[in-house]
C-alpha cells in the first residue's frame, strides 16, 4: 500500500507502508513453530530414557518384577509333563540340559535370598551383587542338580522360587528404589530386573525352543 506525501520541497513523494502478513505466511509460521516443538519433545523423551538407562532405572515396579518372576513357576510345573530323558539330555553339544538349566537358576533363587533379601528384610544394606567366579558357582549348581531326581529338582526349584518372591513381596517399598552400597552398587529392582526377569526369560525361551524342536515327549 502507497501513500503519497510532501517533501521539504513540497514536490510529491511516495512511502511504502509494509503489508500486514497474508494469512498463508501465518500458517507456514505456525507449522513451522509446531514441528520444532515437538522436535523439542522428541528430543527431551530421547534423553530422558538414555539418562534412565546410564543410571540402571526401568520403568517396571517392584510388584511387577515380582510378578514376573513369580510366572516362573507356571514352565516348572509344565516341566513336571516332560519325560525326565528329555529334560536331563543336553540342549546342544556342550550345552547345559534342561535340567542342569533348572538347577543354575534355582542355585541363584537360594543364594539371593540368603545373602541379600534376608538382610534387607532385617534392616540392613548388603551388597547388591554377582557371585565373584560365577562360572565356578553355575557348575557346582548345575553338579548339585544332576544328583537329584527330576521331580525332587522341580519341587526343589519350585519352593525356592516362591520362598523368595514371598520375601520380596514383605519389603518396604523403600528398599527397591534405594541404593544398597558394596562392591557393586545398584538399585535393587534393577538388579531384580537384569537378574531375575530378563535372566528367566532367556533362559526359558532357551528350554521352550529345545523343547519344541524335540516334540517335547510327555511323562
Amino acid at each position: 500500500m502507497d501513500r503519497s506525501v510532501s517533501d521539504n520541497d513540497g514536490n510529491p513523494s511516495t512511502i511504502s507502508l509494509p503489508r500486514s502478513p497474508s494469512r498463508l505466511s501465518l500458517r507456514a509460521a505456525d507449522s513451522a513453530i509446531i514441528v520444532m516443538l515437538e522436535r523439542m519433545i522428541e528430543w527431551e523423551k530421547r534423553r530422558n530414557r538414555q539418562v534412565g538407562s546410564r543410571r540402571g532405572k526401568r520403568v517396571h515396579a517392584p510388584q511387577d518384577l515380582i510378578s514376573q518372576m513369580r510366572d516362573y513357576t507356571r514352565f516348572l510345573a509344565e516341566l513336571g509333563q516332560v519325560t525326565a530323558e528329555t529334560v536331563s539330555a543336553p540342549m546342544g553339544e556342550g550345552k547345559w540340559s534342561v535340567h542342569d538349566v533348572v538347577a543354575h537358576i534355582m542355585a541363584w533363587d537360594v543364594n539371593f535370598l540368603e545373602t541379600t533379601v534376608l538382610a534387607i528384610e532385617a534392616g540392613q544394606q548388603p551388597p547388591i551383587a554377582e557371585e565373584a567366579d560365577f562360572q565356578a558357582f553355575n557348575e557346582r549348581a548345575a553338579a548339585v542338580g544332576r544328583r537329584m531326581t527330576k521331580e525332587h529338582l522341580l519341587d526343589k526349584a519350585t519352593r525356592a522360587r516362591v520362598e523368595l518372591v514371598e520375601h520380596l513381596q514383605r519389603l518396604p517399598s523403600q528398599a527397591f528404589p534405594a541404593t544398597q552400597q558394596g562392591a557393586t552398587t545398584r538399585d535393587l529392582a534393577g538388579f531384580l530386573d537384569r537378574n531375575f526377569v530378563s535372566h528367566d526369560k532367556h533362559h526359558v525361551d532357551q528350554m521352550k525352543a529345545y523343547l519344541a524342536a524335540h516334540k517335547v515327549a510327555r511323562g
